[in-house]
């Protein structure tokens, strides 16, 4: 009977041990998830920053990203690394694009320049020093400068990104072709993956990233190369002439990132001759919460028809145009449509407070205007919400 009384307070020790070794590893893994911030560091070999704060006493954030430069020769990255993103006002929500604006990035001194599409007479310019962890200094906007600090910062399961890259060079007697694809993935979010996965190549049952990227680099030299001899067959690089110094350049990226919302815009370039290349974007929103891709339908219960009409009234009454007349006839100086009225797309971006509608170069503007973006509130399009569609 003692050894059996003895037994049974060891076993009690040892399970009150446990149930206090159990608390003492909770409590840190808790103050984790509610201080995410105290625990990240300065971190400039990164790729992604989601950064919170204020310019002047609204708040924004500002998604930051960071490319590698073009690989000029043989693959070897040549010069500064390019500083790229958006920001936007929380209580809007839409994205302003901006970029670089000096070459270097020395002692910290990060400059941007922002393009608003509401404004293209006007930049917006960002001056400040980032550490990889903070950004902090003046903005600047016709005759205002207004401070700005943000920090970089994550709600607990929002999400944060991994970088991938393949940048090369093909060369064929004197003609040459880059290619260039960079693909920001989340770092665990799988089902978004996939969607990103199934945008980009299709069903396939490979999950590696970096893989399925060669895959395509392989495919894309494969054609350059077998042009270029098609191409010497018929005698056209006789003179040793250069006209086949071909590009292509994709980049998809995230341009909002909240708790409940993603959207990733897609860029791609390809020059394959001619005056110019060709240029585009289209958008994926993801909703965080229910783990899909957001849709046309999802969106709207208004028929295609219906949505044209909705969309052309709106543009016809922002410009002050008659409903009954076209818009190109009316020699706008601000925006020079090629289309006479402007329909639906379902190549859109969802913010907190409206949709932006965006047409690509050729769709409704010519190439010199670039791509045309039309914002439209929840409220002026409610009649053709879906009625479970909750923004």
């Amino acid at each position: 009977m003692k050894n059996m009384k003895n037994l049974w307070i060891l076993s009690l020790l040892i399970l009150l041990s446990s149930c206090t070794q159990e608390k003492k590893n909770i409590n840190p893994v808790k103050k984790t998830i509610e201080n995410r911030e105290e625990n990240l560091i300065p971190d400039l070999s990164k790729n992604y920053w989601h950064l919170e704060g204020k310019i002047g006493d609204k708040n924004v954030v500002l998604e930051l990203i960071k490319t590698k430069p073009f690989a000029e020769t043989g693959g070897e990255h040549q010069g500064n690394d390019n500083f790229s993103g958006t920001y936007y006002y929380e209580s809007e929500g839409i994205p302003i694009s901006f970029q670089k604006r000096d070459t270097l990035f020395e002692n910290h001194q990060l400059n941007l320049i922002a393009y608003n599409t509401n404004d293209v007479e006007n930049d917006e310019i960002f001056e400040g020093k980032f550490n990889g962890l903070s950004y902090k200094g003046v903005w600047k906007y016709k005759d205002q400068n207004l401070p700005f600090e943000l920090k970089e910062t994550y709600a607990d399961g929002q999400m944060t990104f991994n970088f991938n890259q393949i940048s090369e060079i093909i060369n064929y007697n004197k003609n040459r072709a880059s290619y260039d694809m960079n693909i920001f993935t989340s770092a665990k979010n799988f089902q978004l993956n996939d969607s990103i996965r199934s945008y980009l190549f299709g069903k396939t049952p490979e999950k590696d990233f970096t893989k399925l990227m060669n895959s395509d680099f392989n495919k894309y030299k494969e054609s350059y190369l077998a042009e270029s001899k098609d191409n010497d067959s018929l005698g056209y690089n006789d003179d040793g002439s250069v006209f086949m110094n071909y590009s292509s350049f994709r980049k998809l990226y995230p341009i909002i990132n909240t708790k409940k919302l993603v959207v990733l815009e897609d860029f791609t370039y390809e020059y394959t001759g001619g005056a110019h290349g060709m240029h585009g974007s289209s958008f994926i929103n993801y909703d965080v919460e229910n783990k899909k891709i957001i849709r046309t339908h999802d969106i709207f219960k208004a028929s295609t028809p219906q949505l044209d009409a909705m969309i052309n009234k709106a543009v016809h009454e922002k410009y002050k145009i008659p409903l009954d007349k076209n818009l190109q006839d009316e020699n706008l100086n601000d925006v020079p449509f090629i289309a006479d009225s402007i329909p639906f797309t379902d190549n859109f971006i969802v913010t907190k407070k409206g949709i932006i509608f965006y047409y690509n170069v050729y769709e409704v503007t010519p190439y010199a205007m670039g791509p045309y973006q039309f914002f439209m509130p929840y409220e002026k399009m409610k009649p053709y919400l879906n009625p479970n569609f909750k923004w």
